[in-house]
């Protein structure tokens, strides 16, 4: 068997060394990052070992084995346009844990370790943009989350240099107001998912560890449609996908904090904008970013976003139809911090 590809990336200090086993591999996980600007060099801790290969769903015993003594459960199924895949977990010593979802794919986590290893169907890594994102992306936020980079359900773009937090609960428009505020020349970091990080002082960096947004056909019409449908990584179950950093809209990978604001969609014509008291903030932070499975970690993350909350203001804003109006709007939040 050849040598796997490794590629050294870092991300706010962490190096991640990730091992691909083919071309197509590497080109298909290192792929999904974001372009890193001048980054801090790592902080000496120990790096993060990820291994990406591909083989047939018989043959993941042999590439990935679980051990016999792992304690098993069933998880959420996953949903993938209109096919959905069972889910089975299973809890071995220690910090060490296996998740397979039946057809795609295998994971293994060892936090110990520092280790992290993911096996895919080649007609699933082929296929499916989106699991491709949630194994290697979305996999890795366990082990940053350990290291203070706490992944929360929010966009993030840059207005008049002030980095906003853009939250939302599903449907509010997070992703929209993102993409206006990309159309409108200011630099995205992402719409979906980005890491906050304590720098000292109260203040706070968010950083984006993928530069790919999501973006359904009548969004891309009606409000982005600079972005051009060419310029797609792929499109899957209706969603276009686009890598920001080769798009036509502005990227940025990382931005001081400045404020977070809580979207909701008016369906009026202005986007209006006042203060926010900081509890009623708490909803579009909650439950999404908290994970569950570890007490220690709910604590750590809840005392994370609590002090986040008391540093940086927090604004109601919703958002209207007219996409020039929403950016103007934001433009004047953003003037008053």
């Amino acid at each position: 068997m050849p040598s796997p590809i490794v590629d050294t990336y870092t991300f706010q200090g962490q190096s991640l060394v990730i091992h691909s086993s083919t071309p197509e591999v590497r080109e298909g996980i290192v792929g999904l990052l974001a372009p890193r600007s001048a980054d801090t060099a790592p902080t000496g801790e120990k790096p993060l070992h990820c291994s990406f290969e591909l083989a047939e769903e018989k043959d993941f015993d042999r590439v990935l084995p679980i051990d016999p003594s792992a304690s098993a459960e069933n998880g959420i199924n996953l949903l993938l346009g209109e096919e959905s895949y069972p889910e089975t977990r299973f809890l071995g010593r220690g910090q060490a844990w296996w998740r397979q979802f039946h057809g795609l794919g295998r994971q293994y986590w060892n936090l110990e370790d520092s280790r992290y290893q993911a096996v895919l169907t080649p007609r699933a890594f082929g296929d499916h943009l989106p699991l491709r994102y949630l194994f290697a992306v979305i996999a890795l936020s366990g082990f940053l989350r350990a290291k203070g980079l706490i992944p929360v359900h929010a966009g993030c773009a840059v207005v008049g240099g002030k980095g906003l937090l853009l939250s939302a609960k599903s449907g509010g428009g997070k992703s929209t107001a993102s993409l206006i505020l990309g159309q409108g020349g200011h630099p995205l970091l992402t719409d979906e998912r980005i890491f906050l990080q304590a720098v000292g002082g109260q203040r706070y960096q968010a950083a984006t560890l993928s530069d790919v947004v999501k973006v359904s056909r009548p969004t891309l019409e009606r409000f982005v449609p600079g972005l051009k449908a060419r310029e797609a990584l792929c499109e899957h179950a209706g969603d276009l996908y686009f890598k920001l950093s080769l798009s036509s809209l502005p990227f940025q990978d990382r931005a001081p904090v400045s404020a977070l604001c809580c979207l909701h969609q008016t369906g009026q014509v202005p986007t209006t904008w006042a203060p926010l008291p900081k509890a009623a903030a708490v909803s579009g932070l909650f439950p999404v970013t908290m994970p569950l499975q570890q007490p220690e970690e709910t604590r750590l993350v809840f005392e994370f976003l609590m002090d986040l909350l008391k540093a940086v203001p927090c604004y109601a804003v919703g958002v209207g139809t007219d996409p020039a109006r929403a950016v103007a709007a934001f433009q004047e939040l953003a003037g008053q911090l």
